[in-house]
C-alpha cells in the first residue's frame, strides 16, 4: 500500500465522517454501502490507475443519495489523483453546492482555483503534435546543438504529423536503404523511442570492426508550448558514429 494512499484515505475519512453525521437521517443504507465499498477500494489500491473502481462506487452512492455531498468530495480527490482535473473541479463545485456551510468551504474554493489553473496549462494531443512538428524550426526554437547535430541525423529531433494523434520519426539511418521511419502514437506529453544508425556498407566490414550499429534511446517531454526537454541515451555506440556506449545527452528546447 502506498504511504500517500494511507494519508489521503485518512484525511478523506475525517471529512466524510463529519459530513455523514450531519446527514445521518436522510442517507439510504444502499448509498452508505457503496460509500464503504469505495473506501475499501481506495484502501487496497496500489496506484492511481486502480482508483477507477472506487470512483464508480462513489458515483453509485451519489446516484442513490443525490443530496449527499460526501461522495462528490471523495470522487474529486480521486479524479485529481488520476489527472482528471476539470472533472475534479466539477465534483468539488457540486460538493460545495450541497454543503454551502461546510467548515472547509474557503479551502475547497481555493483548491478549485488551483485545479482550474493547472488544467489550463495542460496540452491537448493536437497541441502536443504541433509542438513536436515545430521543433526543427530554428525561427521558432532555440535549438541546442547536442540534440541537433547535422552530421548525426539519428540524434536530431525531426517529427512529421501523422493524422490527428500520431507523429512520424526516424527509425533507422543506414547505408542501404538510406532511412526508414516509424509512427508513434501520441497520447500525452511524453514520448519514448529508439533510432538506429549503421555506417558499415558490407557485412564483412561490420564483422571486422565488431559491429557498426549505433542505437540511441530518446525520451521527449513536452512540458509546455514553449518548453521541451529531451534525454538521449546511447545503448550502443558502434564504430564511426561519434558516440560511445552509455553516453547520455540532455537538451532543452525553448521557444524564442
Amino acid at each position: 500500500m502506498l504511504r500517500c494512499t494511507f494519508k489521503l484515505f485518512y484525511v478523506m475519512l475525517v471529512v466524510l465522517s463529519t459530513i455523514a453525521a450531519a446527514h445521518a437521517q436522510s442517507i439510504p443504507e444502499e448509498a452508505r454501502r457503496h460509500m464503504a465499498r469505495g473506501e475499501a477500494a481506495v484502501e487496497i489500491a496500489k496506484s492511481p490507475e486502480e482508483y477507477d473502481s472506487a470512483i464508480k462506487e462513489f458515483q453509485e452512492a451519489s446516484r442513490l443519495a443525490p443530496g449527499w455531498p460526501a461522495p462528490y468530495y471523495s470522487i474529486a480527490i480521486l479524479q485529481e489523483k488520476t489527472g482528471k482535473l476539470m472533472e475534479a473541479v466539477a465534483s468539488l463545485k457540486q460538493y460545495l453546492r450541497l454543503a454551502p456551510n461546510a467548515s472547509d468551504t474557503v479551502k475547497i474554493r481555493e483548491h478549485i482555483y488551483k485545479l482550474e489553473y493547472k488544467a489550463e496549462q495542460e496540452l491537448t494531443v493536437p497541441e502536443i503534435i504541433n509542438v513536436l512538428v515545430s521543433l526543427s524550426d530554428e525561427q521558432i526554437w532555440q535549438i541546442p546543438g547536442d540534440c541537433n547535430k547535422n552530421n548525426n541525423e539519428f540524434r536530431r529531433l525531426v517529427f512529421k504529423g501523422e493524422g490527428h494523434d500520431a507523429v512520424r520519426v526516424l527509425k533507422t539511418e543506414l547505408i542501404h536503404p538510406s532511412r526508414t521511419y516509424q509512427t508513434l502514437k501520441v497520447g500525452g506529453p511524453f514520448l519514448k523511442y529508439i533510432t538506429t544508425r549503421n555506417v558499415c556498407s558490407t557485412a564483412a566490414i561490420n564483422e571486422r570492426y565488431g559491429g557498426c550499429d549505433a542505437i540511441i534511446e530518446h525520451e521527449v517531454a513536452v512540458v509546455s508550448k514553449r518548453l521541451v526537454k529531451v534525454d538521449q541515451k546511447v545503448l550502443r555506440g558502434g564504430v564511426g558514429n561519434g558516440v560511445s556506449d552509455g553516453q547520455k545527452f540532455t537538451c532543452t528546447f525553448r521557444k524564442k
